[in-house]
């Protein structure tokens, strides 16, 4: 039983990504060598991340959520739920690995892209599974911290921003 607990906190913690991922995404841009690396060169020597690039970063991640979410839901009956969770983490180190290895500003689209369909899986699969695995009087809170731990990913980049002064931080 203290098993299936510690493992339905790891899945509600999982989340964490999500909140963590819509804040890193915009501290990545005041950062000099991402800039360098996906800005264009002002007159002035400063690198520039032209509006439409965050634009497109910050509603990428959103809208592969939405479509994963209506992708993966008929097949969670035919798979199940712990399938569902290794995919989504598999295609979450994918998209993470595509951001850093990203060498211009589409190749970091698609890797936000790709994480936010491993999150969409995710965020489907996570609350379905909590609640039929839980025992009743632990699933309250199990769904609760799972919507925490989103705000709690959003708060520990806040807390501990990415570092400004290294040059290959990101």
């Amino acid at each position: 039983m203290h098993v299936l607990t510690l493992l339905a906190l790891w899945i509600s913690s999982g989340v964490m990504m999500q909140g963590f991922d819509i804040v890193a995404g915009s501290q990545l841009v005041s950062l000099p060598a991402f800039r360098k690396q996906f800005g264009i060169l002002e007159p002035s020597g400063n690198y520039l991340v032209p509006a439409y690039y965050i634009s497109a970063w910050s509603s990428i991640a959103p809208a592969c959520e939405i479509v994963a979410t209506f992708i993966v839901v008929p097949s969670l009956e035919k798979f199940g739920r712990k399938p569902g969770i290794l995919v989504a983490s598999m295609i979450s180190v994918a998209g993470v690995l595509l951001q850093q290895l990203a060498t211009d500003w589409r190749a970091h689209l698609a890797g936000r892209g790709v994480n936010g369909i491993a999150i969409g899986i995710m965020f489907t699969i996570s609350p379905l599974w909590i609640g039929e695995t839980c025992r009743p009087e632990l699933r309250g809170f199990f769904l609760c911290f799972f919507n925490t731990s989103i705000v709690l990913g959003q708060f520990a980049m806040s807390v501990f921003p990415l570092p400004r002064v290294c040059i290959y931080c990101y």
